[in-house]
């Protein structure tokens, strides 16, 4: 039998969420972003929640890391927002169906 993770509409500080890269201080998803040229920066859209999973508490305190969505946190960020709406999936271990 798979687990299944019920996802749960919530607002959540950027500070209890982590994301690839965030500590890096070179490191910027913005118009200069590395992956994209900056593309998946400009098109955010900042209107739809991000997807997160919760995690066990890391060194800096964040429970939750971030499956879909680092353009549009970084893009709610330079506009000043501390916190944001997100999806929240319990983290699961999925096992084959028997």
């Amino acid at each position: 039998m798979v687990e299944k993770a019920w996802p749960l509409l919530r607002v959540l500080e950027f500070k209890e969420v982590h994301w690839v890269r965030k500590h890096v201080k070179h490191v910027v998803y913005d118009e200069s972003c590395q992956c994209c040229g900056g593309q998946r920066y400009i098109n955010a859209d900042i209107r739809f929640p991000c997807i997160v999973r919760t995690m066990p508490k890391n060194s800096y305190g964040e429970i939750y890391y971030v499956e879909d969505g680092t353009h549009r946190i970084q893009k709610m960020i330079d506009k000043g927002f501390t916190d944001g709406v997100f999806f929240v999936v319990n983290g699961f271990t999925q096992r084959p169906c028997s």
